[in-house]
């Protein structure tokens, strides 16, 4: 997934983070514009002299501290039954 908008090279850090540490089949294209607002809060954070409980309070929406990763449920892909493609919707 690439950023909607352009990150610096702490941001982009960032991105790459939180892509790589979130639970897997949580994020999708839908969430990108948080992602890269949390990106740049995190940075803030990190590298400048930015407000770290704003990051923190935006990571808890993800789900990215152990409180809120432990309520994360990933919805299951249905897997096609072998006839399933037999069977004629009316």
């Amino acid at each position: 997934m690439l950023p909607p908008c352009p990150l610096d090279d702490d941001e982009r850090t960032c991105w790459d983070f939180l892509l790589e540490t979130a639970v897997p089949g949580v994020l999708t294209k839908m969430d990108s514009a948080y992602l890269a607002l949390c990106s740049k809060a995190l940075a803030q954070a990190w590298y400048k002299d930015g407000d770290p409980q704003k990051a923190g309070n935006m990571l808890v929406r993800l789900g990215m501290t152990p409180t809120e990763r432990s309520r994360v449920i990933v919805a299951r892909k249905e897997k096609a039954s072998r006839v399933s493609g037999l069977v004629r919707k009316a």
